[in-house]
């Protein structure tokens, strides 16, 4: 797709990320059913971010290049060439909307403690869906699942309204961190990105 009126600095951007796929990401890509191995998503992740094209998406200020949302077509499409580019990229699903969500709603505080190890690619994140039926669908207000204060030790249960049961979204073992988005009290002005420290 032809996008004659970009900035010049997105153009470049774009044409660096196109090259980095083509003559990079491409030549790493696991035979037809595997899987990127760690290793090489590491390796990747480290030349994308000499490269100057790693998570492209996330503010400068955080480890990203900045891109305005305006302008992620582009330069997803020229990830998106390769099956692993965007995970190279460190622009893949869930760590890119969990990125996002993060950069809108989360404090200052939780940026630099959840936003900028996930952009730097250091952990991984994670999307729960743990509602029963009728569920939230696409819109988080319509979230049951909310989450109390408890004290300092343990700032927050999350607790499922729609069964009144306490529910838990577990990550891998590898991510280093924990990060929910659930429905708080108003209390809590609404939604909130509760945060734990990895461990079991």
């Amino acid at each position: 797709m032809a996008y004659p009126h970009l900035p010049p600095e997105i153009a470049e951007l774009r044409e660096r990320t196109r090259r980095f796929i083509r003559e990079v990401v491409v030549d790493a890509e696991p035979v037809p059913g595997g899987r990127l191995d760690q290793a090489t998503r590491d390796r990747l992740q480290a030349a994308a971010k000499e490269a100057g094209v790693f998570a492209p998406l996330v503010p400068k200020e955080y480890g990203g290049q900045g891109l305005p949302i305006e302008h992620w077509s582009p330069i997803l499409q020229e990830a998106g060439y390769s099956p692993i580019g965007p995970a190279a990229l460190n622009c893949m699903a869930p760590d890119e909307g969990n990125m996002h969500m993060l950069n809108l709603v989360a404090t200052e505080e939780q940026k630099k403690r959840y936003l900028a190890p996930l952009t730097a690619g250091d952990v991984r994140s994670c999307f729960g869906m743990t509602e029963p039926h009728p569920g939230a669908g696409s819109d988080p207000a319509g979230l049951r699942t909310t989450a109390y204060a408890v004290n300092e030790v343990r700032p927050f249960r999350i607790y499922d309204d729609c069964n009144e049961t306490h529910r838990w979204a577990i990550a891998r073992r590898a991510s280093a961190g924990r990060a929910a988005a659930v429905r708080a009290g108003e209390q809590y002005r609404g939604d909130a990105v509760v945060g734990r420290d990895g461990g079991a």
